[in-house]
């Protein structure tokens, strides 16, 4: 992780943004997305599976500045949450 760190420090990314953990996506498919998400997949296969530090920077790169949907994802009226059973 500090080497990736280190490689966005180098070119001149801002890393003081937040860190989404979490979450789910609704996007417009288009080229510029899959663009960004193809960069953001190319960031973690060469330099770190923390993911969440690349995305940050990947979209920066495309100029895509994501709305953040408030509140807690896990408590809502839109999704159930249930535990995975154990087989056997």
């Amino acid at each position: 992780m500090a080497g990736q760190i280190q490689h966005y420090k180098e070119r001149g990314f801002d890393l003081s943004g937040p860190l989404v953990a979490g979450g789910f996506w609704i996007v417009e498919i288009s080229t510029l997305m899959a663009c960004c998400f193809d960069d953001w997949w190319d960031d973690i296969l060469r330099l770190s599976i923390i993911d969440q530090l690349s995305l940050p920077v990947s979209l920066k790169r495309h100029n895509i500045v994501p709305e953040i949907i408030e509140g807690n994802i896990w408590v809502n009226y839109f999704i159930r949450v249930e535990e995975h059973s154990k087989m056997m």
